[in-house]
């Protein structure tokens, strides 16, 4: 048997509401969702141990700013015709390295974007969103690896969906399991059991000929991201409107590349819509390094697909896609021309300055987790194992075997079963 330990004192601090959602919490409920810290804990250690990271290899592409200006487009129209409220789905990642499936940081990010814009607000939801929010949103965005979602939460998607909402599923959340074919009916796509496959995103991708809803206007045919693929999905693509494509690879992580010769050419889809009823459905694939979610190009595309879906004009969130992005500077480098220097850039530290207020903290006293502020996630007993990406491992809730609180430090032990199913 070997084991591993490492110890935390839970304390969080927060300049402002933006930097209290960086650990997770609701801007009005920061008692209400301590509860889940143990679960962060345990996957941020955990991870560090076993997480992998299946294209380290991989790079950002800086781009030409004048190049992005052509793309975009003049901005004409300043702010949204109405008020608008995006709610963004997130959730801990249970499985990868820094830098990968960053579903924290890159909500972080992109709410802090978001925001800048006039008449826009967002609101953060842990792995749903409950059932006020879908009353009175206009996008929701899933951006997590989720959990198989339950009849009661499909009924709340589709009313939504019904009356005219839209809703963005980004990478990971396509992987739910058991519920794929529930999921492909609202998502477009979803993860199918024995049949999808993961790999790097070959370079180049390629834009549909029919370039629909103006999300890949002025884009050039051919186009490069630097990310995730995901093909053999299931659903039925007959009934969306697919926008770009990419051949499959070698399956699984990588080291390069893909040569020619290692590509499927088949026209696998990469990013789509899928219009159900009033409801306005956008799927990427792509989203797999937190360095995306800065690349000005999938800003284009992920912004122009939000203004789609919300029935909005793309021009009031145009700023958004050069703010501290993967911009070329005069020498060729990374450049950062505007950059607001409250808000916090990609890869930031979390600063513990003055400037900070403690809003929660636990010293572990005593000999016990209190299970009042902490809940241990426990695959026995919700009879899900792999969470849906057939990982290796399983969390079990065995205070004194898995973990304990002594001496005022919570630890944590990875056991080695082999012998387990």
């Amino acid at each position: 048997m070997t084991s591993f330990t490492s110890w935390c004192r839970a304390r969080f601090f927060s300049r402002s509401k933006q930097l209290a959602r960086v650990a997770g919490l609701a801007d009005d409920s920061v008692l209400m969702h301590s509860r889940h810290f143990l679960i962060t804990v345990l996957l941020f250690v955990l991870g560090s141990f076993i997480a992998e990271a299946q294209h380290p290899w991989q790079r950002p592409v800086l781009r030409d700013r004048a190049e992005v200006e052509r793309i975009m487009g003049e901005a004409k129209q300043k702010e949204p015709s109405r008020e608008l409220r995006i709610i963004w789905v997130w959730d801990f990642d249970k499985n990868h390295a820094p830098g990968f499936h960053e579903y924290v940081k890159a909500r972080v990010l992109f709410s802090g974007l978001l925001k800048r814009v006039p008449k826009v607000s967002v609101e953060a939801a842990l792995q749903f969103p409950s059932q006020q929010q879908w009353a009175k949103a206009d996008l929701v965005a899933f951006y997590l690896q989720m959990q198989p979602m339950t009849p009661a939460q499909f009924a709340m998607m589709d009313a939504y969906l019904k009356r005219g909402g839209g809703m963005v599923a980004i990478h990971g959340a396509f992987i739910q399991g058991p519920v794929g074919g529930e999921v492909a009916k609202r998502f477009g796509l979803a993860w199918a059991g024995g049949r999808t496959q993961w790999g790097v995103l070959p370079i180049p991708s390629t834009v549909a000929a029919k370039r629909a809803h103006g999300i890949f206007d002025r884009f050039p045919e051919k186009f490069t991201l630097v990310d995730e693929h995901y093909w053999g999905l299931g659903g039925k693509v007959d009934e969306l409107t697919v926008l770009a494509t990419a051949p499959a690879g070698p399956v699984r992580a990588s080291k390069g590349t893909p040569k020619p010769g290692q590509l499927d050419n088949k026209k696998w889809p990469l990013f789509w819509t899928k219009e159900i009823g009033k409801g306005r459905v956008f799927g990427s694939i792509p989203g797999h390094n937190l360095f995306t979610f800065n690349d000005p190009y999938y800003r284009i595309i992920l912004l122009r697909a939000m203004a789609w879906a919300m029935n909005e004009s793309f021009d009031p969130f145009k700023p958004l896609v050069t703010h501290n992005a993967l911009i070329k500077n005069a020498e060729g480098k990374a450049g950062n021309e505007g950059v607001d220097k409250k808000f916090p850039s990609l890869g930031d530290a979390h600063r513990t300055d003055k400037s900070y207020t403690l809003v929660w903290q636990d010293e572990f006293t005593g000999n016990k987790l209190d299970r009042k502020k902490w809940v241990a996630v426990d695959d026995a007993k919700i009879g899900q194992y792999g969470h849906g990406n057939g990982e290796s491992q399983t969390y079990l809730d065995a205070e004194g075997d898995t973990f304990f609180v002594k001496d005022g430090r919570l630890t944590l032990v990875a056991h080695h079963a082999p012998e387990a199913k």
